[in-house]
């Protein structure tokens, strides 16, 4: 970087430790260290079901003058109606969605919500959700994203090419389209924003041009994430064994 130089204005807002079981690789506090070593204007952190390691990763996040977010990414039946243990088979079958609280009052209603799913289910690690109920009980005091390849919109999105893998089948942007004005009937346009992730995968391009697409039809905004689930390159080896 050349003196002078302007850093890229960048918040990532779905950040996973290793308080989400099996799936991220880092403590809360590596992500915020490494989070503020690169320059991030703020980091989300958006663990499985719970807001565990928010303490700690405030803590932190405080110590190096990193703002914060915080929020989880909630474990709903996927669309058979199948919901499977987090912490059971490998990539179990769930719908994703990623919730980010709003400030003290969003928080806190993510927070009961939680709790209330976990007493829902009665089942150690796992917990019981309806869209529509976290919709009322979000009552506009969160930010939801259309999240990973388990969010109901990119689910529906690449539904095709699930049916005929290999294949260059179209991309379902009518069905697509239909789980995006699902969320914002119950949340809001306000609340809504459609995610973007560079995963490394082929088709990348095609999908994230599909969901861009999707956003401005919808005028909803679009946001690019790392869906992060380690700090640095050398947890990348840890995180593809926890995840295996």
């Amino acid at each position: 970087m050349t003196d002078g130089a302007v850093r890229p204005v960048y918040a990532e807002l779905h950040a996973h430790s290793a308080f989400s079981f099996l799936d991220g690789a880092s403590q809360p506090e590596d992500l915020a260290y490494e989070a503020a070593r690169l320059g991030l204007t703020a980091l989300a952190l958006t663990d499985h079901d719970g807001l565990y390691g928010v303490v700690r990763f405030a803590g932190a996040a405080r110590e190096v003058g990193l703002p914060t977010v915080f929020g989880a990414e909630l474990h709903l039946p996927d669309p058979d109606g199948v919901l499977d243990p987090p912490t059971g088979p490998p990539d179990p079958r769930a719908t994703h969605l990623l919730v980010l609280a709003r400030g003290p009052d969003g928080y806190r209603a993510l927070s009961t919500a939680i709790a209330e799913g976990h007493l829902a289910a009665g089942t150690k690690g796992a917990a019981r959700y309806r869209l529509e109920e976290l919709a009322a009980a979000a009552d506009g005091r969160w930010l939801v994203l259309t999240g990973c390849r388990k969010g109901a919109v990119r689910h529906a999105l690449e539904r095709p090419r699930r049916r005929a893998p290999g294949s260059d089948a179209p991309l379902d942007l009518r069905g697509a389209r239909r789980e995006l004005d699902r969320l914002v009937a119950l949340f809001g346009a306000d609340n809504v924003a459609v995610e973007v992730t560079d995963t490394a995968d082929p088709w990348d391009g095609d999908r994230n041009d599909a969901l861009a697409e999707l956003a401005a039809a919808a005028r909803l905004p679009l946001v690019a994430t790392g869906n992060v689930h380690y700090a640095t390159p050398r947890d990348a080896d840890l995180a593809a064994a926890l995840a295996a």
